[in-house]
């Protein structure tokens, strides 16, 4: 990797390996003698991508809402609050399933408190896979019992309520065996459960789906006429501007 100021030529590595990279060493050198979890909420690591066929968009990683200790609780809680409450926020939220009461998630709290996000949000409920209890058998029907009634799963109605399987940290699967592992498990929940929904409301290409979904159709109902007004009024100021110097 070449440095060129703030810029880096990642050359053929894997993306991904390159950011994760980068950002554990800022972490890390930030971090000494404050606490990694302090930085989270006081840094910022911005990340640009350029290319010609690309998307002008940002995507946020925010660091979660953490609950201790109370001065960083508080921070992580406003700094959620602050993105969330933009006009053009798209909301993708990680929940676990592990957990019986989904809604009693802090995130998907905030989330429900913003008039008009939960239509902007897409939930995934990681873990499906992983029930506590002696009968992991049940997983499929708990599971169709949950995406059946998402807006009293979650607490309000989102765009798309998408269950995924999580790789283990330690299994060893590249991310391409994983899907397949994955796709196989819900194709045999699917056998055993008709209730559960659609292939492409499942797992990570069903995320992956709706994600490009929901972006198409923001660009297309809102940012789009949003910029065509901004841009109608300001040629409508330039030429009440100009007009005297035409004349």
């Amino acid at each position: 990797v070449e440095t060129h100021g703030p810029f880096y030529d990642i050359g053929q590595r894997n993306f991904a390996e390159v950011v994760a990279e980068r950002m554990q060493r800022f972490i890390s050198q930030r971090g000494q003698g404050s606490g990694n979890r302090q930085i989270a909420i006081d840094h910022r690591i911005e990340i640009e991508i350029r290319a010609a066929d690309l998307v002008d968009i940002d995507l946020l990683d925010l660091p979660g809402i953490v609950s201790m200790p109370q001065d960083v609780k508080a921070a992580s809680e406003q700094l959620t609050r602050d993105y969330l409450q933009k006009d053009n926020t798209l909301a993708l939220c990680v929940v676990d399933d592990k957990n019986d009461a989904v809604r009693s998630s802090q995130a998907l709290g905030e989330i429900g408190r913003v008039d008009g996000l939960g239509a902007r949000t897409i939930v995934v409920l990681t873990k499906v896979d992983m029930l506590q209890g002696p009968s992991p058998q049940q997983n499929p029907a708990r599971l169709a019992h949950r995406l059946a009634n998402p807006g009293g799963t979650v607490g309000f109605e989102p765009t798309a309520f998408i269950p995924v399987i999580n790789r283990g940290e330690h299994d060893g699967k590249s991310l391409t065996d994983a899907l397949d592992a994955e796709e196989a498990t819900f194709a045999e929940w699917k056998r055993t459960t008709p209730g559960l929904p659609a292939d492409d409301r499942l797992g990570l290409t069903g995320v992956l789906n709706a994600l490009n979904s929901l972006i198409e159709d923001h660009i297309r109902e809102n940012w789009l006429p949003q910029q065509l007004d901004k841009a109608t009024r300001r040629l409508q100021e330039v030429q009440k501007e100009t007009a005297p110097v035409l004349a």
